[in-house]
């Protein structure tokens, strides 16, 4: 199992690793959209540029009118495009032309991991190739792209789906993770930056999350040797992953982690701020 060793970026904001807050769903998240906040890369070329959020949920995470103050173009990216829109409504935003809402499929088999039945090895077999193949063509090229939480949500109903044989789960996820990440690189134009905002680990499985730790990163580290983490959802593997794009990448920074409130529980969450190496022959 990969080692999980960073440069971190910093501390979270407050000197704080975990946020406490009301029990609005709103307040909850607060702490958490100050962390991807503070991740944001600074305007450059003079212009305000265009960002895309790829996992929109129930839009808590996203601070829509601090995206709109710093960005021309703010593009929502999820499989629920009517749930988009009612994130859209439900904050409230001036400008609201300048925010663009796509539905899509993430996957390239969402149908498939949609049903409430396992996999057969045939559709098993189809399905990585779909996932391999998928792209998003019609969407991009944005200067800053965000992976708001996306990976145990792509993952999870597939290790669901493979609960009875290991091995092609762990194919699955893997191709699906790395397919995700080369997907979100070729809509980045050269010189922009990739956030991956991840969930590691939750207090279902790890109930000291929720008793203010002391050492966050200490404590994450023993979940992961014990094997305590969300589907392809392992930091070492992710920073590893990124970190072998130099050839498009030219810098790969990890967050240091935080903890946020869900509705079901606390969760650890990190990130990952990727640079676009500022040349057009840099390619996936």
């Amino acid at each position: 199992m990969a080692e999980d060793k960073y440069e971190y970026l910093g501390r979270p904001q407050h000197g704080s690793v975990i946020g406490r807050t009301s029990g609005l769903p709103w307040d909850k998240a607060a702490f958490h959209r100050a962390q991807i906040l503070r991740l944001l890369p600074n305007a450059s070329r003079g212009r305000r540029g265009i960002v895309g959020v790829v996992g929109v949920g129930d839009g808590t995470a996203l601070g829509l009118q601090s995206l709109l103050e710093r960005f021309h173009e703010v593009h929502l990216i999820d499989r629920d495009q009517a749930a988009i829109q009612e994130v859209i409504r439900e904050q409230n935003l001036t400008d609201r032309q300048r925010i663009f809402h796509h539905g899509r499929d993430l996957t390239g088999i969402d149908a498939l991991l949609s049903r409430d039945q396992p996999m057969t090895d045939e559709e098993w077999e189809q399905g990585c190739q779909s996932i391999a193949r998928h792209s998003l063509p019609d969407l991009g090229p944005f200067d800053l792209l965000i992976s708001n939480s996306m990976i145990p949500e792509l993952t999870i109903p597939i290790a669901d789906s493979f609960a009875h044989d290991q091995a092609k789960m762990g194919e699955m996820i893997r191709t699906c993770r790395d397919s995700h990440i080369q997907q979100l690189l070729k809509l980045v134009i050269p010189g922009g930056c990739l956030i991956i905002v991840m969930d590691v680990v939750g207090s279902k499985s790890l109930p000291k999350i929720g008793e203010s730790p002391g050492n966050l990163p200490e404590l994450v580290q023993t979940a992961l040797e014990a094997g305590n983490f969300f589907p392809g959802s392992h930091p070492g593997v992710m920073d590893q992953t990124l970190r072998a794009l130099d050839n498009y990448l030219q810098r790969v920074d990890a967050a240091y982690p935080w903890i946020r409130e869900t509705q079901n529980e606390h969760r650890v969450s990190m990130a990952f701020r990727g640079l676009v190496t500022p040349s057009d022959e840099s390619v996936i």
